[in-house]
């Protein structure tokens, strides 16, 4: 078991999901496989969760309001192609595309 201490929590670079980044890891790695559309979204979504944990987010205008908020770029036929967990502020520096835009392109 790896325990965390509170100073490498403040570290700008403690990823808060590191129990479930070789698996989003390997999700993003087949997600970035397939042969890309021409027009491609990019969306915050909400994966439902009503336990406990210090990044679950409450979004009023989704069809699920509690949960684990996400950035995907997908394309017009509804195929995800990136995907990124929020982890609160300091996921990614403002840059030219917007928080959204920003999570999703820099992977």
């Amino acid at each position: 078991m790896t325990t965390v201490s509170a100073s490498q929590k403040a570290d700008p670079g403690h990823d808060r999901f590191f129990k479930l980044r070789p698996i989003v890891d390997l999700l993003q790695e087949n997600l970035m496989r397939t042969d890309p559309e021409e027009r491609h979204s990019i969306d915050e979504q909400i994966i439902p969760f009503k336990g406990r944990s210090a990044i679950w987010l409450y979004l009023q205008n989704k069809p699920h309001k509690w949960g684990f908020k996400v950035f995907t770029r997908a394309g017009s036929s509804g195929s995800m192609y990136n995907i990124e967990i929020y982890q609160g502020q300091g996921t990614v520096e403002a840059g030219t595309f917007g928080l959204g835009g920003d999570v999703v392109m820099s992977s």
